[in-house]
């Protein structure tokens, strides 16, 4: 039995797929144009958005790959994703205030809420991701 939020579904497991895997160039199949995505209050076009994934694999190779699922709740038009994603490690990183961590090999656990806008198409148009960086940032030594 299909649901109304199944294309949704869909949608978010490409979006993130294509992430895990670090096929970025895939990522705009699954979003509309106007595409923006919130990180902790941060707004990112596309182009950024990439950016920012990219950055983020250097530090952590298997970024995205090792996802625990807790919940996916469609409400109007949007998407409620929560998870852990646990990542290590392994490469050079620099947080936001301009401070080096040398890579340690820890595996870090992120607890994270996504929500998921989508228009007419079952294109993501917007996303909102909520984790805890300074969380993440003590987590590294």
């Amino acid at each position: 039995m299909t649901t109304p939020w199944d294309p949704w579904i869909q949608a978010y497991v490409d979006f993130t797929n294509a992430i895990a895997q670090g096929r970025l160039e895939y990522l705009s199949m699954y979003v509309a144009d106007s595409f923006v995505a919130v990180i902790n209050g941060t707004e990112f076009d596309l182009s950024a958005f990439k950016n920012e994934i990219g950055r983020q694999r250097l530090a952590f190779s298997d970024f995205g790959q090792n996802i625990d699922l807790h919940e996916t709740y469609p409400e109007n038009n949007t998407l409620l994703v929560s998870y852990d994603m646990y990542i290590t490690f392994d490469g050079r990183l620099y947080n936001a205030a301009g401070q080096f961590q040398e890579p340690n090999g820890n595996r870090v656990k992120i607890t994270s809420t996504e929500r998921y806008y989508f228009d007419a198409l079952n294109k993501i148009t917007r996303v909102d991701m909520n984790a805890n960086p300074d969380m993440t940032w003590n987590q590294l030594s």
